[in-house]
């Protein structure tokens, strides 16, 4: 399996690391008292490798300013986890958010963003084979809350059913997400088919991508990567 300290050969070692059976993401400079701060991953048994943020934050300028509306390469993930225990292996793209209204507006454009990205860096090395890994983005945040139907905060869902009909990708995977947790992006709804130079290897058909509530206005979280792995 990879190793992602051959990362480091390239690139800065502080960015990197492989630890047993759990990891603690931290939001970097987080100031607000009231939002959610850090995770705790749990894989009993297992390693958990991850690769933080701040490589794809140095390489953000690097990217083109222009985007289009639905693939803005210059939007990065919260980092990339790999999971590894006998033969399971996982590639988790990691997107941690307070507000669920932030999983509309941003995470769903951070996670094929982040996938082409890490790819490309990860297939700079001949230990890492994208066969080896099941990969899957995981986005992390506070539950939807559903407001009274009389309620005039409730107008956003009538905006979104309009959304929908013309073929909004964001509002219909943000529908998706709300609704069953659960949502398989496909490539060409992010502009993957423009992408005629670029090779194959960088981009996904189909990427499931799950999303997992935790506590209203919980600072810390503790998820359980069995039980999102259980429902892949």
């Amino acid at each position: 399996m990879f190793n992602v300290r051959d990362l480091q050969q390239f690139y800065n070692p502080s960015y990197f690391g492989i630890n047993d059976n759990q990891y603690i993401w931290k939001e970097s400079g987080q100031t607000d008292p009231n939002a959610l701060a850090s995770v705790e991953f749990i894989f009993q048994r297992g390693t958990i490798s991850y690769v933080k943020s701040d490589l794809l934050d140095e390489m953000q300028d690097a990217y083109r300013t222009d985007s289009t509306k639905s693939l803005n390469l210059r939007k990065i993930c919260d980092g990339l986890l790999f999971l590894d225990r006998e033969e399971e292996h996982y590639l988790i793209i990691l997107e941690v958010k307070s507000g669920f209204k932030e999983v509309k507006n941003k995470a769903i454009g951070q996670i094929p963003a982040s996938y082409i990205k890490a790819q490309s860096i990860l297939n700079d090395f001949s230990s890492f084979n994208m066969n080896d890994y099941k990969a899957f983005g995981l986005i992390i945040s506070y539950p939807f809350i559903q407001k009274p139907p009389t309620d005039a905060e409730n107008n956003p869902l009538v905006l979104e059913d309009k959304q929908i009909m013309t073929g909004d990708i964001f509002a219909k995977y943000n529908r998706l997400l709300r609704n069953h947790q659960n949502a398989d992006f496909i490539g060409n709804d992010f502009g993957f088919d423009q992408l005629t130079q670029v090779k194959q290897d960088l981009l996904f058909e189909k990427l499931r991508v799950k999303h997992y509530p935790v506590d209203n206005h919980c600072v810390n979280a503790i998820v359980d990567l069995d039980d999102i792995i259980g429902t892949l």
